[in-house]
């Protein structure tokens, strides 16, 4: 298991890998799209597994959406909606880290902690194949931005969108996801 900062989690997974050992490794799993894309292309190299750890793929009410998608209960999905919205201050356990305080990666928490809900569309609606995105910053300790929205297109043609805030507060403060389909 490797439990880095993000910024030194590509050399030390490949490291492993080229060390004969399987990998069960920290997300995001690079410091840009980049050296992510790098890393993968490397990875498969190795005879070895390498497992991201997304804490949101062990939780009931996903492992509950992910069957009813796989067994097409939806029926052809159209619409994706996925949120997170909390108010994350300096006072906060995750931003006192100091590689969070100091970020060598980009996104800052909307890649950090945004990944994970980013995953659970993937894994359920398939990689987008466009994606249009706008990020900003409105916390003064946030850096480099807090908050991101995106338009995605899947390769079936339905359409999502993503949003990810840490500089707001919010009712529910708890991810959500939503697929809208229509059967026959």
């Amino acid at each position: 298991m490797l439990s880095l900062p993000i910024h030194l989690n590509a050399p030390w997974v490949i490291k492993a890998l080229k060390a004969g050992k399987h990998v069960i490794g920290e997300k995001p799993i690079a410091s840009s799209s980049a050296e992510g894309r790098r890393l993968i292309k490397a990875a498969k190299n190795y005879k070895k597994l390498w497992l991201v750890a997304e804490n949101f793929y062990f939780m009931p009410h996903i492992e509950k959406a992910r069957a009813w998608v796989k067994a097409g209960k939806l029926g052809q999905v159209r619409l994706v909606e996925a949120a997170q919205v909390s108010l994350t201050l300096s006072s906060n356990k995750y931003f006192k880290t100091t590689w969070r305080q100091n970020p060598k990666f980009v996104g800052g928490f909307v890649v950090d902690a945004g990944v994970h809900l980013s995953n659970v569309c993937r894994e359920m609606f398939g990689m987008p194949v466009t994606v249009k995105n706008l990020s900003a910053r409105f916390s003064p300790v946030l850096r480099p931005i807090d908050t991101a929205v995106a338009a995605l297109q899947f390769k079936n043609g339905a359409l999502g969108i993503w949003r990810s805030c840490f500089s707001a507060r919010s009712a529910a403060s708890i991810p959500m996801l939503k697929a809208y389909g229509r059967s026959g």
